[in-house]
Parts: C-alpha cells; sequence; structure tokens
C-alpha cells in the first residue's frame, strides 16, 4: 500500500478485472501511436499521413502482409524473452548484446560446422548453438544479480555495447575465422546452404520475406504462456517475483529462479533473430 496523503492511498488488486485486460494494452498502443507522432511533427512529417501509410504498405496486400509477419517475427522472440525476466523483476536490458553473441555462435556453428551435417540437423545445430551462446553472455549478470544484488538493468546494458564492440572488432578489425577473405568489403562469411532456411510462399509461387520461424515464435508464445500459468516452474517464478522472502521460506531456490529467468530470456531472443541472418542475409 502506498499513502499519497490522507485520503488518498494506492493499494494493490487481489484480482484484475476483465475490463483492464482489453484497456491497458489498448491504451498503450494509443500513448505510444501519440508519442510515435510527436516525433514525426517535430521532424516535418504528417503523423496521419504516416500511420496510413504505413497500414496501407504493411496490411492491405499479399508482400505488405508478409514483410509483416517476417519482421515481426524476431521482435515477437525479443518481446516474449523480456517479458519472461520482467515477469520475475528482472529488469533486463541486454537483449542486443545477447543478439549479438548468439549471432557470433549461430555464425561459427553455421561455417564450421553445418558442412558436415544434413540440413534438418545444421539449422537445429545453429539455432541451440546460438541459444547457448547468448545464455553464456548473460549468465554474468544474472549470477551477479542472484549473489550479490547488482542491478541488472546496469550490467546489462553495459555489456550491450561489449558485445556491439566485438561484433565489430570480429568483421571490422580483425582478418580471423568469421571475416570473407573472399573480398575486400569488410563483411562477414556466409554460412554453409543447408544451414538456411527457404521463404514461405503460402501455396503461391509469389518470394515471400515470411520464414518457418515466424511458426516457431507463435509456438514460443503459446508455450510461455502455458508455463507461466499451469507448470510448477512459473507458480515458483510468480511466487519469487511478488514476494523472495516467503519463495527463500518455500524453499526455492535464489539462484535457479533468477538464473533460469535469464536463459529463456536469451534462447528466445537468440532464435528469433537467427532468422535474420540464417535465412536473409546468410552471414
Amino acid at each position: 500500500m502506498i499513502v499519497l496523503g490522507r485520503n488518498v492511498r494506492l493499494e494493490q488488486r487481489m484480482t484484475t478485472p476483465r475490463y483492464l485486460l482489453v484497456v491497458v494494452p489498448l491504451a498503450s498502443i494509443l500513448f505510444a501511436l501519440m508519442v510515435g507522432a510527436v516525433f514525426l511533427a517535430a521532424t516535418g512529417h504528417p503523423p496521419i499521413r504516416t500511420y496510413l501509410d504505413l497500414l496501407d504498405n504493411g496490411y492491405t496486400s499479399f508482400y505488405g502482409i508478409t514483410d509483416t509477419l517476417g519482421l515481426a517475427t524476431p521482435l515477437v522472440c525479443t518481446g516474449l524473452a523480456a517479458a519472461f525476466a520482467f515477469r520475475m523483476n528482472l529488469y533486463s536490458i541486454g537483449q542486443e548484446g545477447q543478439l549479438y553473441l548468439g549471432m557470433i555462435g549461430g555464425t561459427w556453428a553455421g561455417i564450421a560446422l553445418a558442412d558436415s551435417l544434413p540440413g534438418l540437423i545444421a539449422v537445429p545445430t545453429v539455432l541451440v548453438v546460438g541459444g547457448i551462446a547468448g545464455a553464456l553472455w548473460v549468465l554474468v549478470p544474472a549470477l551477479l544479480r542472484a549473489r550479490l544484488g547488482t542491478s541488472e538493468i546496469v550490467s546489462t546494458l553495459l555489456l550491450n555495447y561489449v558485445a556491439l564492440n566485438l561484433v565489430n572488432y570480429l568483421i571490422f578489425g580483425s582478418t580471423g575465422f568469421f571475416r570473407d577473405p573472399t573480398t575486400s568489403f569488410p563483411q562477414g562469411r556466409t554460412v554453409a546452404e543447408n544451414a538456411r532456411l527457404s521463404p514461405l510462399s503460402f501455396f503461391t509461387d509469389k518470394v515471400t520475406n515470411t520464414y518457418p520461424t515466424f511458426f516457431i515464435a507463435v509456438a514460443m508464445a503459446v508455450f510461455l504462456f502455458w508455463f507461466m500459468r499451469a507448470s510448477n516452474y512459473g507458480y515458483e517464478t510468480a511466487v519469487y517475483a511478488d514476494s523472495p522472502n516467503t519463495a527463500r521460506y518455500a524453499g526455492m531456490s535464489s539462484t535457479c529462479n533468477r538464473g533460469f529467468a535469464r536463459e529463456p530470456d536469451c534462447v528466445w531472443t537468440r532464435d528469433g533473430d537467427l532468422r535474420h541472418w540464417i535465412v536473409a542475409v546468410h552471414r
């Protein structure tokens, strides 16, 4: 309870009214559009015209819809990753750094391992290795928070820049494994052919920007909903997030809960965002 004055106080609801489940998301979207409109107007772009063009180009044609689904895939996975951590009251903002490390790990697998593997194994191998790389990257701030109480906001934010500079070094500052030796332009090596996914045609002869990973993102969303609502571990994470002392009294491990909350965070982010280079740029 938060007391704001003699006759005003805020108390947490025991249950959330059904109407808020609709009103809050809609209000959030409206607020985001209003903020965007301010920046559009400040830069000389008519907000209403811009939003109408956005709807027209993204949702009124076959290519617009499929491109939107393709671009939304990594955003969905990244959002799920952040949502899982936030549910544990872990305000991790290091998804960008985890993405870079996942891409490094996945690129290594796509170059070093994929040639010797069949296609059905090569793509999952690339995704798994990328997920593991992202998991190891975020393990440090997870342990710092669980053991020392270090703010994950600071540690994950700072690690973003470390990861970004590491990628820049591997591509622009070195001539090692990741640098493409066949061109003078600084770029990464291409992954093996059998480690790439083909775009979906949706039973047409048209080439789209939507890939099978879109359905993986949808499956992840369904799984996360079940995991947080119906599984034992989901219950434990909810208890620990709301009352760490109660969770410890019940024998729940703070390190396990907070550390595990980070692993799906990075793995889901990596598996979604790796789609960009596996199937689009192939490097």
